[in-house]
């Protein structure tokens, strides 16, 4: 009878940790670029492989241990022997990457560090943990990306490079499908199941009224593009960074994440277009010919003498953001869609003077409710980066 009951409840813990390991995905070496140390702030390290000091390697499943890298501290979950949360003393550049000197704030003594070694590309092929002095290094490997997999992604995300605005104008009726996304204090990939979307999207509205006698109510036709239902999937990591949630964040009921301003530097100002689009009006002529009816086996004349109806042509231009995320807990939760309008009233170009802002050279700037949404194109005026609010969205292979 107790061995019955020992085997339920280690199944039971069996089961428990693989529902866990469902909720994470390994993070794979080409997700992102590591230029500066700064870009290692925010983001969550899920490696795929350890290896320990004499030679030995052991597979990971995806979140059987976690590094998440903040300002002030490396939270690590997953394995009991390495789990904490460690305070930073420092980051720095060094030959093979970065190293990140860590301190126990219970025993400042003990110290230890976690090592980020960059390939030729500068992403993090693997990092090199020291939980304290009298530990050894542990090597965690992340995971490389399938050819399979990566062949799919070049086909759904938009990448860099990819679209280019040589006019302003030419922006509306593009949809971004962005492949990273970053706020305050977190970042992390999109995958494709996330089905997060940036549309630009321009209606034609068109308003005809007829005289005034014939006492006929106003026609309104709106012409609008076809916009796809997204899905998004939850990310459960961080338990501790939980706030309310909020329709108008596209990290809130995942992570609640905070957010990352990015700021924006001095620039050369280009005006493409500061007023609201202008209401076109268009008169159409009535018909100049006869129309006959016949009515009580008489024919008789209509319309040649009645005044034409005015046909009144706007343009509405704004920019939507698809996203679901995951409310609820337990077996109550499900995914709500959650669809984000921004009315734009209108836009400009900046251009920066320096020619080492590469990816960020031009900046066009929408003017929007409660924040203007901003655009980054690189050098060759292709986009690289949507700011909308304090969420920033980059293409694939920044």
């Amino acid at each position: 009878m107790k061995i019955a009951k020992l085997v339920c409840v280690f199944g039971l813990l069996l089961a428990i940790n693989s529902l866990n390991a469902q909720k994470y995905i390994h993070s794979y070496v080409t997700d992102r670029k590591f230029s500066h140390p700064e870009d290692l702030f925010g983001y969550t390290f899920i490696p795929g492989e350890m290896e320990f000091t004499d030679g030995d390697k052991e597979s990971l499943d995806a979140g059987e241990i976690v590094f998440k890298t903040t300002y002030q501290q490396l939270k690590v979950r997953g394995m009991r022997q390495y789990e904490g949360n460690y305070s930073v003393i420092s980051t720095n550049a060094v030959k093979y990457g970065y190293i990140m000197k860590l301190m126990d704030a219970r025993n400042p003594i003990d110290q230890g560090h976690l090592k980020f070694v960059l390939d030729d590309n500068d992403n993090v092929d693997a990092l090199i943990f020291k939980k304290s002095r009298e530990t050894q290094e542990i090597i965690f490997y992340q995971e490389k990306i399938s050819s399979r997999k990566s062949e799919q992604e070049e086909k759904y995300f938009s990448d860099r490079g990819e679209i280019m605005l040589l006019e302003a104008d030419s922006i509306w009726g593009e949809t971004i499908k962005p492949f990273f996304r970053s706020s305050r204090t977190e970042q992390d990939r999109i995958e494709m199941k996330d089905s997060i979307s940036i549309q630009f999207i321009e209606d034609i509205v068109v308003k005809t009224k007829e005289k005034p006698e014939e006492e006929e109510e106003e026609e309104e036709t709106v012409f609008e593009n076809t916009e796809p239902t997204l899905e998004e999937e939850d990310d459960p990591f961080n338990e501790d960074m939980e706030e309310d949630e909020d329709d108008s964040d596209p990290f809130a009921g995942r992570i609640k994440k905070k957010k990352k301003e990015k700021p924006v530097e001095e620039v050369v100002e280009e005006v493409i277009e500061e007023v609201e689009p202008e209401v076109v009006e268009v008169e159409e002529m009535g018909t100049d010919g006869e129309e006959m009816m016949e009515e009580g086996g008489k024919k008789s004349k209509r319309l040649k003498e009645e005044k034409d109806p005015k046909v009144k042509e706007k343009r509405e231009y704004k920019i939507v953001v698809r996203f679901t995320r995951w409310e609820g807990k337990g077996d109550e939760a499900y995914q709500k869609e959650v669809k984000l309008e921004y009315p734009i009233k209108s836009w400009k170009k900046r251009t920066s003077p320096d020619p080492n802002d590469k990816d960020t050279r031009h900046l066009m700037e929408f003017s929007s409710k409660p924040n203007s949404i901003l655009v980054y194109l690189d050098e060759n005026d292709t986009i690289s980066q949507i700011e909308i609010g304090t969420v920033t969205y980059y293409l694939r292979g920044f």
